[in-house]
């Protein structure tokens, strides 16, 4: 398929469609509902809707959501979470380092500090937009 054009920059070569399952990577929480965990995927650019349950916070280690259902390229990608419960007072992020299949939450603010597992549990909802590598 070409969009725009003939040219080979215009040409739209994978496009897909899926579900992933997200797990906290480290320490004891754990994922306990998936409601929604899709993924779209045009050409490298990956986008995550993802809306999970986490329970069994009794581990202070930094929250690590894993199991992407593509390596993130060499560029780090940054998502927001929309919804959380059991709440902290600062707005998290969700971040990925290059050449990973996971995403640590953050702090928005200040040094970006890494969301201890114990700070979090309940309704997390996050979108992430990445490249592939």
């Amino acid at each position: 398929v070409y969009l725009g054009g003939t040219g080979a920059a215009n040409k739209l070569e994978d496009y897909e469609e899926g579900t992933w399952t997200p797990v906290v990577v480290g320490g004891t929480q754990t994922v306990t509902n998936i409601t929604v965990a899709h993924y779209t995927k045009i050409g490298r650019l990956v986008t995550l809707n993802t809306y999970i349950q986490l329970s069994n916070v009794t581990d202070a280690t930094s929250l690590v959501i894993g199991g992407f259902p593509f390596t993130v390229d060499q560029y780090s990608a940054t998502g927001i979470v929309n919804s959380q419960t059991n709440g902290i007072n600062k707005t998290p992020l969700i971040r990925s380092q290059s050449s990973a299949t996971q995403a640590e939450v953050l702090y928005a603010t200040g040094s970006q500090s890494p969301v201890e597992q114990t700070a979090l549990s309940g309704n997390f909802i996050f979108t992430l937009t990445y490249e592939e590598a």
